[in-house]
């Protein structure tokens, strides 16, 4: 099911494109890591380089991150349709020193003119995003904590590699800080877990990278969605 739900092909296309095409009719910005940015509802962005991630915050100052956006994603899409500022509140924060470009309201709709597998290429990210969502939501109501990890390392598999089997390769997850902000939780208890999952074989911890070993033993702690 997950695989029909992240269409890696569909992916690569639009990320392909967003990268070496449509970032070249915007303005480009660098942003310093931690910079949080008001987005604008008449552009979208298109990150370039580094890693961007959308966040939401609580009234007292709780964080947790929904998305962590690479090289090719974009992020304002929601805002863009919505013609709204802030699109459900969420704030977005400069993982890494990042180049992004600003797609202004009128080049974009050129362009889609032109070329109108871009409207399918936005609709595809806002989808893609509701389905992370929707996958978080059933972890946090169906899984224990290593249910929940599980899950994710499996997803992030399949995102990256285009499925789970033994050897695949995460490298999205650059550290155990941006892994415990993605899970809300704290550090410790994400470093206990992936140690405990290492211990017994299931994935093995290499630098910025997390190596599936054996997928069976990892697909054990969780309950799927059906």
């Amino acid at each position: 099911m997950l695989k029909e739900l992240f269409n890696r092909e569909l992916q690569q296309e639009m990320t392909s494109f967003f990268l070496n095409d449509l970032s070249q009719k915007g303005k480009a910005i660098s942003l310093k890591k931690d910079t949080i940015i008001q987005t604008n509802s008449d552009c979208i962005y298109i990150v370039t380089h580094g890693m961007v991630s959308e966040e939401i915050f609580s009234e007292d100052g709780k964080q947790t991150t929904l998305f962590l956006l690479g090289p090719g994603t974009i992020f304002g899409e929601m805002a863009f349709f919505e013609r709204y500022e802030k699109s459900c509140s969420i704030d977005i924060s400069m993982y890494h020193d990042t180049k992004v470009s600003v797609i202004e309201r009128q080049v974009l709709n050129g362009e889609i003119v032109d070329n109108p597998k871009i409207y399918n290429y936005l609709i595809h990210s806002i989808v893609r995003k509701y389905n992370i969502l929707m996958l978080k939501v059933a972890d946090n109501h169906f899984n224990d904590f290593k249910g929940k990890l599980a899950s994710t390392l499996i997803r992030f598999a399949i995102v990256e590699e285009g499925d789970i089997f033994d050897g695949a390769v995460i490298r999205n997850v650059k550290s155990i800080t941006m892994f415990a902000k993605y899970l809300s939780c704290d550090r410790s208890t994400v470093s206990k877990a992936l140690s405990d999952f290492q211990d017994e074989g299931s994935i093995l911890l290499d630098k910025n990278r997390i190596i599936i070993k054996n997928k069976d033993l990892l697909t054990r702690y969780v309950n799927f969605m059906w």
